[in-house]
C-alpha cells in the first residue's frame, strides 16, 4: 500500500469512528437530557388547554376570554410557577386569592382576574403569551412579577429561539449533542477558565442562580437582557394593549427566613442569606427613578410576616398561606396604584 492510500485508509477510518462517536453522543443526549430537547421543539412549553385546571387558552383560569367583558375590571398577572401556584390547588394560587379579596372588598368593580402564569416561565415568553392571546382578556392592569430565576431563563429561552451563537445552530440537527457537551462544560465550571469559557460558548452563565451568588457588578450584563424584555412587555402593554403595567420583584425563601424548606430539593443552588441574596432588589431600586412604570417587591411583607410556614416543606414556592400573603401585599399595591373604583357612598353611612 503505497502511501497515498494509507493516507486514504486512515483519513476514512478517522471520519467512521467520528461518525461513531458523534452518533453515540447525539444519542446519548437525546436519551439522558430528553426534557431539554423536547424544549427544543417546544421553548415557550404552555400548559395543555381543556384540561381541568386550563381552560382552552391553556391559562389557569376557571372563565374563558369571553368572560372578560370590556366594561369589567380586568387584571392579568404574568409570571413563572409562583404566579402559577406549583404545587398548589388552583384556587389557593395568589392571582385568584386577590381576585377573591378584590370582589369581596370592591364589588362596585367587578374584578376578573387571568393567570397568566406558567412553570418555568420568564418575562421573554410571558410577552410571547401576551401577544397571542393578551388582547382577548381586554386587560385594564397587568402585573408582571420577576422571580430569581428569570435573569437565567430570560437568556436561555431568548438563545434558543433566536441562536445568535454559532453554539446554538447545531441544536436543530445535533440537540442531544449540544446539551450533552453542555452539561459536561457545566460540570467543570468551578473551575475559573471553565466559567469563563461556557459563558462565550453559550452567552450566560450555568449557574440558575447567578443574579443571587455573584455581585451585582459581575451581573449586570446579563442582568441587562432581563430589563429589556420587561420594558418590552410594559410598552406592548401601553401602546397596543392600552392597560397600565405594574412591575413586582417576589422573593424567595431563603431571603427572607431560615426556617422554611428544610427540606429544601434546591438548597445545593444558593446560600441562605449568602452575602448577594439581595442584589435584585438593589437592582430594581436603582431603575424606579428612571422607568415609566411602577416597581415594588414583596421581600419586607414576607420578612414582617408573623405566619409560618409559608412554603412547602420539601419544595420552595410558597404554600396557601405564603400565597395569601402574596395576595394581600398586591391589593395594598392595587390601591395604592388606584386600580379599584372607589366605593360607593350611601346616604346615611
Amino acid at each position: 500500500m503505497n502511501r497515498r492510500r494509507r493516507l486514504l485508509f486512515h483519513g476514512t477510518t478517522l471520519s467512521i469512528v467520528a461518525l461513531i462517536v458523534l452518533l453515540l453522543c447525539e444519542l446519548t443526549g437525546r436519551y439522558r437530557f430528553h426534557s431539554h430537547v423536547s424544549l427544543t421543539r417546544d421553548v415557550d412549553h404552555r400548559p395543555t388547554p381543556n384540561t381541568a385546571e386550563h381552560n382552552s387558552d391553556g391559562i389557569r383560569c376557571g372563565k374563558e376570554a369571553r368572560d372578560f367583558a370590556p366594561d369589567d375590571l380586568n387584571i392579568i398577572f404574568l409570571g413563572d410557577s409562583y404566579v402559577y401556584g406549583h404545587n398548589t390547588y388552583p384556587q389557593f394560587a395568589f392571582p385568584l386569592q386577590f381576585e377573591v379579596m378584590a370582589r369581596a372588598s370592591y364589588p362596585q368593580s367587578s374584578v376578573n382576574v387571568a393567570n397568566f402564569g406558567w412553570v418555568s416561565a420568564s418575562p421573554y415568553l410571558s410577552l410571547r403569551l401576551l401577544k397571542d392571546i393578551g388582547r382577548k382578556y381586554n386587560p385594564d392592569v397587568i402585573f408582571l412579577c420577576i422571580d430569581m430565576t428569570d435573569f437565567h431563563d430570560d437568556l436561555k429561552y431568548e438563545h434558543l429561539i433566536e441562536r445568535p451563537r454559532i453554539a446554538y445552530k447545531m441544536l436543530s440537527l445535533l440537540p442531544g449533542t449540544f446539551f450533552l457537551g453542555e452539561a459536561i462544560l457545566g460540570k467543570l465550571t468551578r473551575h475559573g477558565p471553565f466559567d469563563k469559557l461556557y459563558r462565550a460558548v453559550f452567552g450566560f452563565p450555568k449557574d440558575r442562580f447567578f443574579v443571587v451568588n455573584e455581585p451585582l457588578e459581575q451581573t449586570q450584563e446579563y442582568c441587562a437582557n432581563i430589563l429589556s424584555n420587561i420594558n418590552d412587555v410594559f410598552a406592548y402593554a401601553t401602546r397596543d394593549l392600552e392597560a397600565r403595567c405594574v412591575l413586582v420583584i417576589l422573593p424567595r425563601s431563603f431571603q427572607y427566613s431560615a426556617r422554611e424548606c428544610p427540606d429544601n430539593w434546591e438548597a445545593y443552588a444558593y446560600e441562605v442569606f449568602g452575602p448577594h441574596v439581595y442584589e435584585p432588589f438593589a437592582l430594581f431600586d436603582g431603575l424606579k427613578q428612571n422607568v415609566d412604570y411602577p416597581i415594588y417587591s414583596l421581600l419586607d411583607a414576607f420578612r414582617h410576616t408573623t405566619i409560618f410556614p409559608t412554603c412547602l416543606y420539601n419544595d420552595p414556592h410558597w404554600n396557601a398561606a405564603g400565597c395569601k400573603i402574596a395576595a394581600q401585599s398586591l391589593i395594598r399595591i392595587a390601591e395604592k396604584e388606584g386600580v379599584f373604583a372607589p366605593p360607593v357612598s350611601t346616604p346615611g353611612r
